[in-house]
């Protein structure tokens, strides 16, 4: 039995990064701040177009997602997300579809079939400073067909994986029993929007 599974909606990249004292006060202060998203989305284009201004050797810091030491997932917004299911006649993606067992909302799937997400946490630590950047995307997140062997599709052999950063939750995986790798071939997103965030122990 041919299954073919896609997850779409709202989503994107989360990074979650230490950074040192010097790097937080220097990119935090009144010059530094106005500056600071156009600096970390590519510091080399940064130094290319602001030759004038100078960022000390403490407070240099590579592009955003590279900021990565705590946390770094892509996935689907939990909320704001679709899961399709369907059978098909093959692998190939020219194969035609038989039938459509699902296509609605993720977490009324979960709810109709008593399934939960396996979470996972990552969270700026309070005495720490920590970098948050994300790249908020629109689009499918998963997307592929799977050979599984049941005759009939079981949805509760459906496990999702998530990833809750900081004030962001993913959804990133999903398994089926008794197969060793669900296809995901990736989908395609597009970007709609950014933010980067410096966190200290006072901003909590």
């Amino acid at each position: 039995m041919f299954i073919n599974i896609g997850l779409h909606g709202y989503g994107g990249e989360v990074v979650l990064g230490k950074v040192s004292k010097k790097s937080y006060d220097f990119w935090t202060s009144e010059e530094g701040s106005e500056l600071f998203s156009e600096y970390v989305w590519g510091p080399d284009w940064f130094s290319e177009n602001n030759p004038d201004f100078k960022v000390p050797k403490f407070a240099e810091l590579p592009n955003w997602y590279d900021i990565d030491d705590i946390a770094h997932e892509s996935g689907a917004t939990w909320g704001h997300c679709r899961l399709y299911i369907r059978e098909m006649e093959g692998l190939d993606y020219r194969a035609k579809e038989i039938k459509e067992i699902f296509d609605g909302d993720l977490q009324d799937f979960l709810t109709e079939h008593e399934l939960e997400v396996d979470w996972e946490e990552a969270h700026p630590q309070p005495k720490k400073y920590t970098f948050y950047g994300y790249s908020s995307e629109k689009g499918t997140f998963w997307e592929g067909t799977t050979e599984i062997e049941d005759k009939e599709f079981d949805p509760k052999k459906l496990t999702f994986s998530g990833s809750e950063i900081y004030q962001d939750e993913l959804i990133y995986y999903i398994e089926y029993e008794g197969v060793e790798y669900l296809n995901n071939d990736g989908g395609g997103t597009d970007g709609k929007s950014s933010g980067f965030e410096l966190i200290g122990p006072n901003d909590f």
